[in-house]
């Protein structure tokens, strides 16, 4: 009965909130220092502080993306809403391989990185290519991470 009380509180909100936002600033902490890392290889010179400020304002695209997923899933009454190409294949499993990549291609999460290409190419003194090649390189790298680790969660084959 207490658990019940307590799971129907504000608590559970305002920590999920918290949680969100914490995660949320370790995600551009380490997309950022990954960048920061491999900039001078690929003929960037920059700062961390650069870096950062260039991923973090080009994570404000994910505001607007979040707010149309949440009208679509208040919508479709359905919390499995997105803007990715996954939308356009509701008869794929969601556990699929195919359904978690084409998951992966949001258009939000597209723009951002199209962003943080840009603003790394201008900020860092870096060409289109390689800047391009950086931020899609480790983008693809978390994709398949993400699936990798999806796959040997336990229920998801």
């Amino acid at each position: 009965q207490q658990a019940k009380v307590f799971m129907t509180g504000p608590l559970p909100i305002v920590m999920g909130a918290i949680g969100a936002i914490v995660i949320t600033a370790v995600i551009l902490l380490i997309f950022a220092l990954l960048l920061n890392v491999l900039l001078p290889p690929l003929g960037g010179v920059g700062s961390f502080a650069r870096v950062f400020s260039v991923v973090s304002h080009s994570a404000l695209v994910m505001v607007p993306g979040n707010i149309i997923r949440l009208l679509l899933i208040v919508l479709t009454k359905s919390i499995y809403a997105t803007t990715s190409l996954a939308a356009f294949t509701p008869n794929l499993g969601r556990n699929s391989i195919a359904f978690q990549l084409l998951g992966s291609l949001d258009l939000f999460v597209i723009w951002e990185m199209i962003l943080v290409a840009m603003g790394i190419r201008i900020t860092n003194d870096i060409k289109k290519n390689n800047a391009n090649i950086l931020v899609f390189g480790i983008w693809l790298g978390s994709v398949i991470i993400s699936l990798v680790l999806g796959r040997l969660a336990p229920g998801t084959r």
